[in-house]
């Protein structure tokens, strides 16, 4: 899903935007998911309690976390991004659909909240789909649902 976000790289910023077009930074989200069959919530808020709550430490994070930053008032998720690996993220703001660091110093100091929807820990799938709470580090083998490969079809 993080190659679907990254490929609308440039995209420019709509308010409500979810298609190809245009972004907001859950629409972005949601757009990378839903092209992995994976439904999420359309707006921020509701996605911030999809999947389970993870470790604040970026070096904890992996591909396909969801990123609650607070950009506009202290301590409040007010955007999203989706974890891409190695330190960055993809975000849509005013800017359109970029690539951000987590070194970046503002980043680190805004990030509030932290979501894993995808678990890749079971032998043949592509990712287990968790809709409850997890405590940090659960590795989900209890998985809600399953996401196989279609190997051999």
């Amino acid at each position: 899903m993080t190659e679907i976000a990254l490929d609308a790289i440039g995209t420019p910023h709509k308010w409500g935007g979810t298609d190809a077009n245009k972004f907001d930074c859950s629409g972005l989200v949601q757009f990378a998911y839903d092209r992995v069959g994976i439904s999420l919530p359309r707006v921020r808020t509701a996605q911030m309690r999809a999947g389970g709550p993870i470790s604040l430490n970026p070096d904890l994070f992996r591909a396909g976390d969801i990123l609650g930053l607070s950009t506009t008032e202290p301590d409040k998720t007010s955007h999203l991004g989706l974890y891409v690996g190695d330190g960055e993220f993809i975000h849509s703001n005013s800017s359109g659909v970029r690539i951000s660091s987590m070194q970046n110093v503002y980043w680190q100091d805004h990030i509030k909240a932290a979501r894993r929807i995808v678990y890749s820990t079971l032998p043949g799938a592509v990712g287990a789909v968790r809709t409850g709470s997890l405590p940090p580090g659960d590795s989900c083998d209890s998985a809600i649902g399953l996401l196989f490969t279609a190997q051999g079809a």
